[in-house]
């Protein structure tokens, strides 16, 4: 999970997952919250055959083009910018939080929520 400027506000990683699989998941939810759209977007912008660029062209090497990064939506922030948005990290396209995760964040839970 990571803050509105991409960087890691909350990781769990499991017992026996592969140390460089830390830096790939942050890199994609960096990339996420960056560009505001799912990082594997800008994987197929990159490799686009008529109109891809080389990803250095965004300046950091963070961006990453693998899917799974997406911006998630909570209470109201994040997703596609739209007025009176903005990113909020990975998790789920256009989705809220589960109320698990809400509870192992300790967030309050989603009142438009029926779960």
């Amino acid at each position: 999970m990571a803050d509105t400027h991409g960087e890691l506000i909350a990781l769990l990683r499991l017992d026996g997952t592969p140390l460089p699989s830390i830096l790939i998941a942050t890199n994609k939810a960096w990339t996420a919250a960056r560009t505001r759209k799912p990082s594997r977007e800008v994987g197929q912008s990159v490799r686009d055959p008529q109109t891809g660029f080389d990803p250095a062209y965004y300046g950091d090497p963070r961006y990453i083009g693998w899917g799974g990064g997406v911006p998630v939506v909570i209470d109201g922030a994040g997703g596609r910018r739209g007025r009176g948005q903005r990113p909020a990290g990975a998790g789920g396209h256009g989705t809220r939080p589960t109320p698990a995760l809400r509870r192992s964040l300790s967030m309050p839970s989603d009142p438009r929520s029926s779960a």
